[in-house]
């Protein structure tokens, strides 16, 4: 074919390449076909001719595609989810940065300039907000595919900080094989100093569960789950304990430290909160 037509047919091959890859729907890269060495040797003689068609034919393919994801998108054609290893190389949500930085910075001041006095900034004092614990919060509620993710300075924190859901009366179930600190703060704090009701069961035996969800009439306002469990590392059904609660008016909370959400995603298994 003529050298013109033959860009043109290449182009379309790898815009419609760089859409699959883009969508999901391929691993394949296309960069691996334009950087071969066949593919590099040809486009070097080529240019050594006059003019480097293997460059036109990639800006070619670069404007093509956005019109095409957008057509496949449109059509209902969103593909499969990017898989966790892209989602944990490529952050969702970048800062704006004026050096737009591959690796983003830490900030570890602890106050930050205002616009004017009465105008304010997305930051003002770390202790209420920072560039990277942003970071941070984005990409884990990417990966666990959750709306929103906190930080916390330590699990505790943020177990302690669950709890507050639960109001004084009302009653905490869960499982018999947990985290010692959990334990602790269950067997002592919950019902001491906020006047909760703690039950314990074997989370493995959904029978079980279901039981006690039953018995305390709608009292339950949280689940939490370990699975694997902590140290005996038996699994539960996240699934169907999530179901079980939803049906009794009562949240769920899945301590999922040991798997994280690079092996488990509670989230996807119908769970309201998940700790890592």
């Amino acid at each position: 074919r003529p050298l013109r037509e033959r860009e043109s047919a290449l182009a379309d091959f790898v815009a419609a390449m760089v859409v699959d890859v883009t969508l999901g729907r391929s691993k394949s890269s296309s960069l691996a076909l334009l950087g071969s060495p066949s593919a590099s040797a040809g486009a070097t003689a080529r240019a050594a001719r006059g003019g480097a068609p293997g460059a036109c034919t990639l800006a070619k393919a670069s404007r093509r595609v956005p019109k095409l994801v957008a057509a496949a998108m449109k059509a209902g054609d969103e593909g499969p989810q990017t898989s966790i290893e892209t989602r944990l190389v490529h952050l969702t949500n970048k800062l704006d940065d004026p050096f737009d930085s591959v690796a983003p910075p830490l900030y570890q001041t602890a106050t930050f300039n205002q616009p004017g006095a009465t105008d304010f900034g997305a930051y003002d004092y770390s202790r209420s907000g920072n560039p990277t614990r942003t970071l941070l919060e984005n990409q884990m509620a990417d990966i666990e595919n959750a709306d929103r993710a906190f930080a916390f300075a330590s699990g505790m924190a943020a177990i302690a900080t669950v709890m507050r859901l639960v109001k004084p009366g009302q009653a905490v179930l869960a499982g018999n094989d947990i985290y010692g600190g959990t334990q602790r703060f269950l067997g002592k704090i919950a019902p001491d100093k906020q006047g909760l009701v703690v039950k314990h069961v074997d989370m493995t035996r959904l029978d079980d569960v279901k039981q006690v969800l039953e018995a305390e009439g709608g009292n339950i306002r949280l689940v939490i789950v370990e699975s694997p469990t902590n140290p005996r590392l038996e699994v539960c059904d996240i699934k169907g304990i999530c179901d079980l609660a939803h049906a009794h008016g009562a949240l769920v909370c899945v301590d999922n430290s040991i798997m994280a959400p690079i092996f488990q995603r509670p989230i996807d298994l119908g769970a309201d909160i998940s700790m890592t």
